[in-house]
């Protein structure tokens, strides 16, 4: 037995306020003997029963006050016997569907995922017309499908048929957590977690306890524990199955200028293989087999060989680079992997001065625009400077990015061009100096949009050396720094 709303059996403490009104209702007069009232004195028997009428008007007032606290206290019995003197009840059904792509196996001429979604139609079918039911996709980040419990049975088997392939892994331990959080707010008596999987042990996060804990902690929350029952789908034929897979691909350099080289790194994985297994990686660029870029690996049992290329590239634009096996298996999907790298003559970066020296060697974007093309010939970063009132906000569309160098304050114009330029991806760096207009929280300047900083005070002085903002020269400990000390 338990309860549903155990601060309402408080309610109990009331029982003592028959008891109270009883008491306090009986007449306290002085007595007075007078010999004639002998032959008016009830009898014995009439004295018994006017004690027990008292007594059982006081236990019904009390049963009254005891049937309310109890009934709102909401309890619940859960004994076999009753079940033949209760008709089916509503109950609040979760189903957890699995959607690791290894469910992507054949299984005759169809796949796992196949037999999985005939499992659900099922366990639907089982339910009654009065039953409310989640459906819940469980990938790396498990998600309710249908926007709160329902009792459209046909609206559930819908949403199963329309979610996406099977792919990645699957977080079956957070997919229970969420679906006991919504458990919690049910009304039923009667709650369920129905969990379709393939039996992947990865799936179930055996060595994260913190995951176990967080699901014992929630299921903790409510009086009623949701019973949870695992229904696994296996193909007909229990033969293990071999699978190889590639790893995402790592990439020395995203970006880069023509004749550069780059650095393709992955691995090639391998389960279920009680032996070594020797596989081909070829390298595909936009789709088309490199014939001088092709190795045989070997991978040990259950394990893991890396494999990596290097290739310069010429041809500015995007480029697709992909590690292919050649082998196919039972799960085809996992044997490609992808990235992207991109070519470039050049990336213009714009840098906006806000100095106000004549002297270019004194500005505040002079040793960057060095640092950036030291040469001036590289074509790798293509810096172009500009002075703060000679800057037209529009010409920034073209720049991979902006550099805002000791700007003063910005014009309306010059900041709806900058949110323009952010929200289509470009980016733009702040540099702070005493061209900087101070801000407040009542009062933010316009330039503190781009600044993550809530309150700017300047800092120093610099026509004062004795209270202006320097560099502590010991702290210039580094060999190539020493130079710069004096």
């Amino acid at each position: 037995m338990d309860v549903l709303n155990p601060w309402m059996l408080f309610g109990l403490t009331a029982l003592a306020v028959p008891i109270l009104i009883h008491l306090l209702s009986r007449r306290r007069q002085d007595v007075v003997d007078w010999g004639a009232m002998q032959f008016l004195e009830p009898s014995p028997k009439a004295r018994r029963s006017l004690f027990i009428e008292n007594v059982v008007l006081l236990l019904v007032r009390m049963g009254l006050v005891a049937i309310v606290a109890v009934a709102l206290a909401r309890p619940w019995f859960e004994w076999p016997w009753l079940a033949r003197w209760i008709s089916s009840r509503p109950q609040d059904v979760a189903v957890i569907l699995d959607g690791s792509y290894s469910l992507d196996r054949s299984d005759g001429p169809r796949t796992l995922a196949d037999r999985l979604r005939r499992t659900a139609k099922e366990v639907l079918a089982e339910l009654d017309a009065g039953d409310a039911l989640q459906i819940y996709d469980s990938r790396e980040t498990p998600l309710p499908v249908l926007a709160g419990y329902q009792s459209d049975k046909s609206a559930a088997w819908e949403s199963v048929l329309d979610l996406p392939p099977v792919s990645g892994s699957a977080d079956l331990v957070t997919a229970l957590t969420l679906a006991s959080q919504d458990l919690v707010q049910g009304t039923t008596l009667d709650r369920e977690i129905v969990v379709l999987t393939d039996g992947q042990a990865r799936s179930w996060r055996l060595g994260d306890g913190s995951m176990w804990d967080t699901l014992q902690a929630v299921r903790e929350q409510s009086a009623i524990k949701p019973r949870v029952w695992v229904l696994t789908v296996s193909p007909d034929d229990p033969t293990p199955i071999v699978n190889a897979a590639v790893s995402p691909i790592s990439l020395s350099r995203e970006l880069l200028p023509p004749g550069s080289r780059v650095r393709l790194d992955a691995k090639v994985r391998a389960w279920g293989n009680a032996e070594s297994l020797e596989r081909d990686v070829q390298l595909e660029i936009d789709g088309r087999p490199a014939a001088e870029h092709i190795a045989r690996v070997r991978i040990p049992p259950n394990g893991e060989t890396p494999v990596s290329f290097e290739l310069p590239f010429d041809k500015p634009g995007c480029h697709v680079l992909s590690l292919v096996l050649t082998d196919s298996d039972s799960l085809p999907a996992d044997n490609r992997s992808s990235a992207v790298v991109e070519v470039g003559k050049g990336w213009p970066v714009l840098l906006v001065d806000g100095a106000t020296n004549d002297d270019p060697t004194k500005s505040e974007t002079f040793f960057l625009a060095a640092a950036l093309d030291p040469t001036g010939t590289s074509g790798w970063i293509t810096p172009t400077v500009v002075k703060l009132a000679d800057w037209e906000p529009k010409s920034i569309a073209a720049s991979s990015a902006v550099v805002l160098a000791n700007v003063a304050e910005l014009t309306d114009e010059q900041v709806k061009v900058l949110n323009e330029y952010l929200a289509n991806g470009g980016a733009v760096v702040v540099t702070l100096g005493d061209q900087t207009v101070a801000t407040t929280t009542e009062e933010p300047s316009a330039l503190s949009r781009f600044v993550s900083l809530d309150l700017l005070a300047v800092a120093g002085d610099a026509t004062n050396e004795d209270a202006a903002t320097t560099l502590v020269a010991e702290s210039l400990e580094l060999p190539w720094q020493q130079r710069f000390r004096r």
